[in-house]
Protein backbone atom coordinates (compact mmCIF):
# COMPACT_ATOMS: atom_id res chain seq x y z
CA UNK A 1 0.00 0.00 0.00
CA UNK A 2 1.23 3.34 -1.07
CA UNK A 3 0.44 6.76 0.25
CA UNK A 4 1.84 10.54 0.82
CA UNK A 5 -0.63 11.92 2.59
CA UNK A 6 -2.95 12.31 0.67
CA UNK A 7 -3.78 9.29 -1.94
CA UNK A 8 -3.52 5.66 -1.82
CA UNK A 9 -2.79 2.78 -4.08
CA UNK A 10 -2.82 -0.94 -3.47
CA UNK A 11 -0.74 -3.49 -5.62
CA UNK A 12 -1.22 -7.21 -5.15
CA UNK A 13 1.01 -9.60 -6.87
CA UNK A 14 0.25 -13.55 -6.68
CA UNK A 15 1.87 -16.96 -8.07
CA UNK A 16 2.60 -17.19 -11.49
CA UNK A 17 3.85 -13.07 -11.18
CA UNK A 18 0.33 -11.84 -12.15
CA UNK A 19 -0.33 -8.16 -10.29
CA UNK A 20 -3.41 -6.21 -9.37
CA UNK A 21 -3.60 -2.40 -8.56
CA UNK A 22 -6.45 -0.73 -6.71
CA UNK A 23 -6.67 3.10 -6.74
CA UNK A 24 -3.85 5.13 -7.68
CA UNK A 25 -2.71 8.78 -7.02
CA UNK A 26 0.38 10.36 -8.68
CA UNK A 27 1.13 14.25 -7.47
CA UNK A 28 2.15 15.35 -11.11
CA UNK A 29 0.14 14.57 -14.35
CA UNK A 30 2.66 15.99 -16.24
CA UNK A 31 5.53 13.85 -15.18
CA UNK A 32 4.87 10.08 -14.63
CA UNK A 33 8.33 9.14 -13.25
CA UNK A 34 6.37 10.87 -10.24
CA UNK A 35 3.62 8.19 -9.88
CA UNK A 36 4.56 5.72 -7.27
CA UNK A 37 2.27 2.98 -8.56
CA UNK A 38 4.05 3.13 -12.13
CA UNK A 39 7.29 3.27 -10.66
CA UNK A 40 6.66 0.79 -8.07
CA UNK A 41 5.35 -1.82 -10.80
CA UNK A 42 8.43 -0.60 -13.22
CA UNK A 43 11.26 -0.92 -10.74
CA UNK A 44 9.73 -4.74 -10.68
CA UNK A 45 9.62 -5.42 -14.11
CA UNK A 46 5.67 -5.05 -14.55
CA UNK A 47 4.51 -4.81 -17.77
CA UNK A 48 1.17 -6.36 -17.94
CA UNK A 49 -1.95 -6.36 -15.30
CA UNK A 50 -4.71 -8.55 -14.68
CA UNK A 51 -6.62 -6.01 -13.42
CA UNK A 52 -6.83 -1.83 -12.55
CA UNK A 53 -9.67 -0.93 -10.23
CA UNK A 54 -11.07 2.08 -9.38
CA UNK A 55 -12.91 2.18 -6.33
CA UNK A 56 -14.93 5.51 -6.90
CA UNK A 57 -14.77 9.17 -8.42
CA UNK A 58 -12.20 11.23 -5.20
CA UNK A 59 -9.17 12.41 -6.97
CA UNK A 60 -7.27 10.90 -3.71
CA UNK A 61 -8.19 7.41 -5.47
CA UNK A 62 -7.79 8.29 -9.33
CA UNK A 63 -5.39 10.76 -9.69
CA UNK A 64 -2.68 9.28 -12.11
CA UNK A 65 -4.48 6.23 -12.84
CA UNK A 66 -4.70 7.63 -16.85
CA UNK A 67 -0.48 6.85 -16.69
CA UNK A 68 -0.95 3.30 -15.91
CA UNK A 69 -3.17 2.95 -18.72
CA UNK A 70 -0.67 4.54 -20.91
CA UNK A 71 2.45 2.57 -19.83
CA UNK A 72 0.87 -0.70 -19.04
CA UNK A 73 -1.06 -3.77 -20.53
CA UNK A 74 -4.29 -3.94 -18.01
CA UNK A 75 -6.76 -7.04 -18.87
CA UNK A 76 -9.71 -5.72 -16.79
CA UNK A 77 -10.84 -2.41 -15.30
CA UNK A 78 -13.47 -2.63 -12.26
CA UNK A 79 -14.96 0.61 -11.24
CA UNK A 80 -17.97 2.17 -9.09
CA UNK A 81 -21.11 1.11 -10.91
CA UNK A 82 -23.40 3.43 -12.65
CA UNK A 83 -25.87 1.90 -14.01
CA UNK A 84 -25.82 3.42 -17.89
CA UNK A 85 -23.78 5.78 -19.47
CA UNK A 86 -25.34 9.06 -19.36
CA UNK A 87 -24.80 8.16 -15.26
CA UNK A 88 -21.24 8.24 -16.48
CA UNK A 89 -21.99 11.43 -18.28
CA UNK A 90 -22.91 13.58 -16.00
CA UNK A 91 -20.86 12.18 -12.90
CA UNK A 92 -18.04 13.96 -15.83
CA UNK A 93 -19.80 16.53 -16.12
CA UNK A 94 -20.56 17.20 -12.17
CA UNK A 95 -16.91 16.81 -11.12
CA UNK A 96 -15.52 19.43 -13.77
CA UNK A 97 -18.28 21.99 -13.35
CA UNK A 98 -17.85 21.44 -9.46
CA UNK A 99 -14.64 22.31 -9.70
CA UNK A 100 -15.55 25.40 -12.19
CA UNK A 101 -16.76 26.97 -9.17
CA UNK A 102 -14.21 26.72 -7.11
CA UNK A 103 -11.56 27.91 -9.66
CA UNK A 104 -8.88 25.55 -8.80
CA UNK A 105 -6.75 24.67 -11.22
CA UNK A 106 -5.46 21.18 -9.11
CA UNK A 107 -9.20 20.04 -9.02
CA UNK A 108 -10.20 20.82 -12.64
CA UNK A 109 -6.81 19.17 -13.58
CA UNK A 110 -8.00 15.83 -11.47
CA UNK A 111 -11.62 16.22 -13.38
CA UNK A 112 -9.85 16.02 -16.29
CA UNK A 113 -7.76 13.03 -15.62
CA UNK A 114 -10.78 11.31 -14.70
CA UNK A 115 -12.77 11.89 -17.83
CA UNK A 116 -8.94 11.04 -19.65
CA UNK A 117 -9.37 7.51 -17.27
CA UNK A 118 -12.72 6.82 -18.44
CA UNK A 119 -11.99 8.04 -22.34
CA UNK A 120 -8.97 5.53 -22.22
CA UNK A 121 -11.17 2.53 -20.90
CA UNK A 122 -14.09 3.20 -23.30
CA UNK A 123 -12.01 3.04 -26.49
CA UNK A 124 -9.99 0.12 -25.51
CA UNK A 125 -13.28 -1.83 -24.37
CA UNK A 126 -14.56 -1.08 -27.99
CA UNK A 127 -11.78 -2.67 -29.58
CA UNK A 128 -11.92 -5.33 -26.93
CA UNK A 129 -8.88 -4.75 -26.02
CA UNK A 130 -9.63 -4.48 -22.04
CA UNK A 131 -12.48 -6.00 -20.45
CA UNK A 132 -14.85 -3.74 -17.78
CA UNK A 133 -17.11 -4.35 -14.86
CA UNK A 134 -19.22 -2.75 -12.40
CA UNK A 135 -18.81 -3.80 -9.14
CA UNK A 136 -21.53 -4.18 -6.62
CA UNK A 137 -22.49 -6.51 -4.14
CA UNK A 138 -21.56 -10.26 -3.65
CA UNK A 139 -19.48 -11.12 -7.01
CA UNK A 140 -16.88 -12.71 -7.87
CA UNK A 141 -14.54 -10.60 -10.04
CA UNK A 142 -11.24 -12.75 -10.24
CA UNK A 143 -10.47 -14.88 -12.14
CA UNK A 144 -11.70 -14.77 -15.30
CA UNK A 145 -13.24 -17.05 -16.44
CA UNK A 146 -14.48 -17.54 -12.77
CA UNK A 147 -13.54 -20.14 -10.61
CA UNK A 148 -14.89 -20.54 -7.09
CA UNK A 149 -12.11 -23.52 -6.76
CA UNK A 150 -9.41 -20.55 -7.84
CA UNK A 151 -6.58 -20.90 -5.58
CA UNK A 152 -6.62 -16.85 -5.60
CA UNK A 153 -9.75 -15.41 -6.02
CA UNK A 154 -11.18 -11.54 -5.23
CA UNK A 155 -14.83 -11.07 -4.68
CA UNK A 156 -16.37 -7.50 -4.39
CA UNK A 157 -18.62 -7.01 -1.30
CA UNK A 158 -19.75 -3.36 -1.82
CA UNK A 159 -20.97 -0.77 -2.59
CA UNK A 160 -25.13 -2.12 -1.60
CA UNK A 161 -27.52 -1.52 -3.93
CA UNK A 162 -29.34 1.03 -1.36
CA UNK A 163 -26.56 3.49 -1.72
CA UNK A 164 -26.30 3.25 -5.42
CA UNK A 165 -29.72 4.20 -5.94
CA UNK A 166 -29.48 7.72 -3.40
CA UNK A 167 -26.61 7.97 -5.54
CA UNK A 168 -27.72 8.12 -8.75
CA UNK A 169 -30.99 9.91 -7.30
CA UNK A 170 -28.42 12.87 -6.17
CA UNK A 171 -26.52 12.90 -9.51
CA UNK A 172 -29.47 13.05 -11.34
CA UNK A 173 -31.07 16.07 -8.96
CA UNK A 174 -27.79 17.86 -9.51
CA UNK A 175 -28.83 18.51 -13.92
CA UNK A 176 -31.66 20.18 -15.23
CA UNK A 177 -33.10 18.18 -18.37
CA UNK A 178 -30.50 20.10 -20.41
CA UNK A 179 -27.85 18.64 -18.21
CA UNK A 180 -26.84 21.80 -17.24
CA UNK A 181 -25.57 21.78 -13.35
CA UNK A 182 -28.27 23.27 -11.08
CA UNK A 183 -27.77 26.28 -9.03
CA UNK A 184 -27.41 24.82 -5.94
CA UNK A 185 -27.56 21.18 -6.59
CA UNK A 186 -27.78 18.44 -3.75
CA UNK A 187 -24.60 17.23 -2.33
CA UNK A 188 -23.31 13.65 -4.17
CA UNK A 189 -21.24 11.64 -1.60
CA UNK A 190 -18.86 9.30 -3.80
CA UNK A 191 -17.89 7.46 -1.06
CA UNK A 192 -21.55 5.53 -1.29
CA UNK A 193 -20.36 3.66 -4.33
CA UNK A 194 -17.00 2.70 -2.96
CA UNK A 195 -16.41 -0.76 -3.97
CA UNK A 196 -14.76 -3.21 -1.12
CA UNK A 197 -12.96 -5.89 -1.95
CA UNK A 198 -12.34 -9.31 -0.33
CA UNK A 199 -8.83 -11.22 -1.87
CA UNK A 200 -8.53 -15.09 -0.58
CA UNK A 201 -5.24 -16.70 -1.25
CA UNK A 202 -6.10 -20.51 -0.14
CA UNK A 203 -6.72 -20.12 3.68
CA UNK A 204 -5.74 -16.07 3.70
CA UNK A 205 -8.25 -13.45 3.85
CA UNK A 206 -8.12 -9.66 3.02
CA UNK A 207 -10.00 -6.82 2.93
CA UNK A 208 -9.74 -3.82 0.91
CA UNK A 209 -12.19 -1.38 2.47
CA UNK A 210 -11.91 1.31 0.20
CA UNK A 211 -14.01 4.32 1.47
CA UNK A 212 -16.95 2.27 2.12
CA UNK A 213 -18.99 4.10 5.00
CA UNK A 214 -21.28 3.32 7.65
CA UNK A 215 -24.48 3.56 6.06
CA UNK A 216 -22.72 0.78 3.56
CA UNK A 217 -21.52 -1.44 6.19
CA UNK A 218 -24.94 -1.29 8.06
CA UNK A 219 -26.94 -3.45 4.53
CA UNK A 220 -23.05 -5.40 4.10
CA UNK A 221 -22.94 -7.30 7.18
CA UNK A 222 -26.67 -8.75 7.67
CA UNK A 223 -26.05 -10.02 4.48
CA UNK A 224 -22.81 -12.20 5.16
CA UNK A 225 -22.55 -14.92 7.90
CA UNK A 226 -19.69 -13.51 10.21
CA UNK A 227 -17.05 -16.05 8.99
CA UNK A 228 -17.06 -14.57 5.68
CA UNK A 229 -14.98 -11.25 7.20
CA UNK A 230 -12.60 -13.30 9.51
CA UNK A 231 -9.69 -11.75 7.53
CA UNK A 232 -5.89 -11.60 8.26
CA UNK A 233 -5.50 -7.79 7.03
CA UNK A 234 -7.34 -4.88 6.35
CA UNK A 235 -6.95 -1.99 4.29
CA UNK A 236 -8.81 0.36 6.88
CA UNK A 237 -11.78 2.24 5.16
CA UNK A 238 -11.55 5.85 4.66
CA UNK A 239 -8.13 6.86 5.69
CA UNK A 240 -9.18 5.89 9.11
CA UNK A 241 -12.23 7.82 9.75
CA UNK A 242 -14.67 7.39 12.54
CA UNK A 243 -17.56 6.52 9.40
CA UNK A 244 -15.42 4.07 7.79
CA UNK A 245 -16.69 1.30 10.31
CA UNK A 246 -20.02 0.16 12.79
CA UNK A 247 -20.41 -1.10 15.91
CA UNK A 248 -18.80 -4.99 16.07
CA UNK A 249 -17.71 -4.43 12.55
CA UNK A 250 -13.35 -4.64 14.13
CA UNK A 251 -14.77 -7.67 16.68
CA UNK A 252 -16.45 -9.43 13.28
CA UNK A 253 -12.78 -9.18 11.27
CA UNK A 254 -10.93 -9.93 14.40
CA UNK A 255 -13.30 -13.51 14.76
CA UNK A 256 -10.17 -15.53 13.81
CA UNK A 257 -7.47 -13.89 15.03
CA UNK A 258 -6.33 -10.40 15.30
CA UNK A 259 -5.49 -8.83 11.41
CA UNK A 260 -3.14 -6.45 10.67
CA UNK A 261 -4.39 -3.09 9.83
CA UNK A 262 -2.93 -0.65 7.25
CA UNK A 263 -3.79 3.19 7.01
CA UNK A 264 -3.50 5.58 4.00
CA UNK A 265 -3.52 9.24 5.84
CA UNK A 266 -5.27 12.24 4.35
CA UNK A 267 -3.96 15.26 6.10
CA UNK A 268 -5.94 17.56 5.06
CA UNK A 269 -8.68 16.18 6.90
CA UNK A 270 -6.70 15.26 9.74
CA UNK A 271 -7.10 11.73 9.33
CA UNK A 272 -6.82 8.97 10.95
CA UNK A 273 -9.26 9.70 13.79
CA UNK A 274 -7.25 8.92 17.33
CA UNK A 275 -10.41 7.60 18.24
CA UNK A 276 -11.20 5.54 15.48
CA UNK A 277 -7.41 4.37 15.71
CA UNK A 278 -7.98 3.65 19.28
CA UNK A 279 -10.98 1.87 18.83
CA UNK A 280 -9.13 -0.47 15.59
CA UNK A 281 -5.66 -0.99 17.96
CA UNK A 282 -8.20 -3.02 20.64
CA UNK A 283 -9.37 -5.47 17.42
CA UNK A 284 -5.81 -5.23 15.60
CA UNK A 285 -2.09 -7.13 16.15
CA UNK A 286 -0.53 -3.44 14.79
CA UNK A 287 -1.46 -0.39 12.65
CA UNK A 288 0.72 0.48 9.64
CA UNK A 289 0.64 3.78 8.00
CA UNK A 290 2.12 4.83 4.62
CA UNK A 291 3.38 8.48 6.48
CA UNK A 292 3.79 9.95 10.06
CA UNK A 293 0.90 11.51 11.35
CA UNK A 294 0.52 14.69 13.50
CA UNK A 295 1.44 13.75 17.23
CA UNK A 296 -0.91 15.84 18.71
CA UNK A 297 -4.56 14.25 17.47
CA UNK A 298 -3.30 10.78 17.09
CA UNK A 299 -1.54 8.07 19.02
CA UNK A 300 1.89 8.20 18.50
CA UNK A 301 3.65 6.64 15.44
CA UNK A 302 7.51 4.95 15.34
CA UNK A 303 9.73 4.18 13.08
CA UNK A 304 10.33 0.29 12.64
CA UNK A 305 13.70 -1.54 12.91
CA UNK A 306 15.61 -1.56 10.09
CA UNK A 307 15.48 -5.27 9.78
CA UNK A 308 11.92 -4.89 9.63
CA UNK A 309 11.93 -2.21 6.93
CA UNK A 310 14.33 -4.09 5.00
CA UNK A 311 13.35 -7.69 5.01
CA UNK A 312 11.06 -7.57 1.75
CA UNK A 313 13.08 -5.36 -0.18
CA UNK A 314 16.19 -8.47 -0.09
CA UNK A 315 14.02 -10.43 -0.10
CA UNK A 316 11.84 -9.54 -3.60
CA UNK A 317 14.94 -7.43 -4.82
CA UNK A 318 13.12 -4.19 -5.00
CA UNK A 319 13.83 -0.58 -5.60
CA UNK A 320 12.21 1.71 -3.16
CA UNK A 321 9.30 2.89 -4.82
CA UNK A 322 9.50 6.29 -2.88
CA UNK A 323 10.43 9.09 -5.50
CA UNK A 324 11.57 12.09 -3.66
CA UNK A 325 11.31 10.34 -0.06
CA UNK A 326 7.38 12.09 -0.06
CA UNK A 327 5.62 8.31 -0.62
CA UNK A 328 5.52 5.71 1.91
CA UNK A 329 4.78 2.11 1.47
CA UNK A 330 3.66 -0.82 3.61
CA UNK A 331 4.31 -4.37 2.34
CA UNK A 332 3.17 -7.51 3.65
CA UNK A 333 3.77 -11.06 2.77
CA UNK A 334 1.27 -14.11 3.39
CA UNK A 335 1.42 -18.05 2.45
CA UNK A 336 -1.76 -19.45 1.68
CA UNK A 337 -2.47 -20.57 5.51
CA UNK A 338 -3.52 -16.81 6.86
CA UNK A 339 0.32 -16.58 7.71
CA UNK A 340 2.13 -13.19 7.24
CA UNK A 341 5.55 -14.22 6.72
CA UNK A 342 6.92 -10.78 5.85
CA UNK A 343 6.49 -6.95 6.33
CA UNK A 344 8.25 -3.65 5.38
CA UNK A 345 8.07 0.07 6.19
CA UNK A 346 9.59 2.32 3.49
CA UNK A 347 10.02 6.09 3.08
CA UNK A 348 7.77 7.55 5.53
CA UNK A 349 5.59 4.66 6.26
CA UNK A 350 5.67 3.66 9.86
CA UNK A 351 4.12 1.53 12.85
CA UNK A 352 1.40 3.79 15.00
CA UNK A 353 1.34 2.68 18.75
CA UNK A 354 -1.52 3.03 20.91
CA UNK A 355 -0.66 5.00 23.82
CA UNK A 356 -2.83 4.94 26.79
Amino acid sequence: MLGAGKGESIVLAWPGKRWGVVDCYAPSLNDHATNPTLQFLRGRGVTELEFLCLTHPHDDHFRGMSQLLDHLTVKHFWRFPTVSARDLRLLAKYLVADTERGDVAELMENANDFVRTMTIVNERRSRKQLGQMMVTGHQQLYPVPFDQSAHFQIWGFAPHGNQLGEYERALAASFDPDEKLRANPPSVSHNDVSVGLLVQFGKTRVVLGGDVERAAWTDICPQHKREHFFVDAVKVPHHGSDTGFIPGLWRVLAGRKKPIAVVAPYRRFRLPKRDALKHIGQHASKIMLTCEIDLASAPCPVRPPLKSRMFLRTRLKAKSPVPGGECGRCSLRFDSEGNCIGEEYAGPACECVIEN
